[in-house]
């Protein structure tokens, strides 16, 4: 310290000690002096306080700091909001899967499906008779099985059979007064197996009874060359299976002779004896007549009639 304070008035004291030794006078060498000690007073306290000022400026303890790592934020869902997205994938999920199980199903099962036709009464009656089976609007399928009853009964795309009560059809016992189930069994190119299945009933149809005037019972012989009228108005039938045509045929020759007439009433006159009826009691092979009368009815089906006359 003392010897900065050397160095800083050194130039001062050099300055007037010059300038001292350049008097010659007492008064003014007293007064240089005096002059010096003021200057090196006010250097000293310039210093002291030069020095103060850097001790208390003196720069602060080089502190090291350390910074913790900072951790990025991540904003966290709410865990219902969470869950929910969860669930709503996993049904995706689901659904997608459903989607593409049913459409395989689709492309490869097959799906079965039948008609019934025939004489029917009402949605799921059939009079007995004829009845026909149609697999045609199946879709997928190659193999048809028929069952009636629980029973095999036949295999095809269609299937046809004639019933009547009581019947028995490929050994399966049908009975009108038992509902009937048909059921149908497809394949598929694949392999893969679907059925399906009605339940209908039987119902027996009405038939008309034939009659007309001049039957056999009533009459037993005709002139020949005489008209004769033929009514057969006393036939009856039901409202809900009426007749709709009476057809007559008249032998008077052979059997690709007979004369055709249509109608309730109609009139004929034989001309010669009849060659298709033998035996009787008209007493020769020539001297025979035959009238046959055929009805057929809304619901189906033809009813004949056949009676045998003898020559006047």
């Amino acid at each position: 310290m003392q010897k900065k304070k050397m160095l800083l008035v050194a130039p001062f004291i050099f300055a007037v000690s010059f300038i001292l030794s350049g008097c010659s006078n007492g008064d003014i060498q007293k007064e240089a002096q005096k002059e010096v000690s003021t200057i090196e007073q006010a250097v000293e306290g310039v210093e002291i306080s030069k020095e103060q000022e850097i001790e208390t400026s003196q720069p602060l303890a080089e502190t090291t700091v350390t910074s913790a790592p900072v951790e990025k934020i991540v904003s966290q869902p709410d865990k219902k909001d969470v869950a929910k997205e969860s669930d709503n994938k996993k049904k995706k999920d689901d659904d997608k899967k459903d989607e593409d199980e049913n459409e395989k199903e689709e492309k490869e099962k097959p799906e079965p499906c039948f008609k019934i036709s025939g004489n029917q009464y009402n949605a799921d009656t059939f009079y007995l008779g004829i009845l026909k089976l149609d697999a045609d609007c199946s879709k997928d399928s190659t193999e048809y099985q028929w069952y009636i009853n629980g029973n095999n009964a036949g295999a095809g795309k269609t299937y046809a059979f004639s019933y009547k009560n009581p019947s028995t059809l490929n050994k399966i016992k049908i009975d009108i007064k038992n509902p009937f189930e048909i059921k149908l069994i497809a394949t598929s190119k694949d392999g893969l197996v679907d059925s399906t299945a009605k339940t209908i009933k039987f119902r027996e149809i009405p038939n008309p009874t034939i009659c007309f005037n001049q039957e056999s019972s009533k009459v037993k012989e005709f002139s020949l060359g005489e008209e004769y009228e033929f009514d057969a108005s006393c036939s009856t039938y039901s409202e809900e299976n009426p007749i709709t045509k009476y057809a007559w045929k008249f032998r008077d020759g052979g059997i690709d002779d007979a004369i055709k007439k249509e109608g309730v009433k109609v009139k004929y006159s034989f001309s010669k004896p009849s060659t298709t009826w033998e035996g009787g009691e008209c007493g020769g092979p020539n001297d025979r007549l035959e009238v046959q009368l055929d009805i057929e009815t809304k619901i189906g089906g033809s009813f004949s009639n056949i009676h045998h006359y003898c020559i006047k």
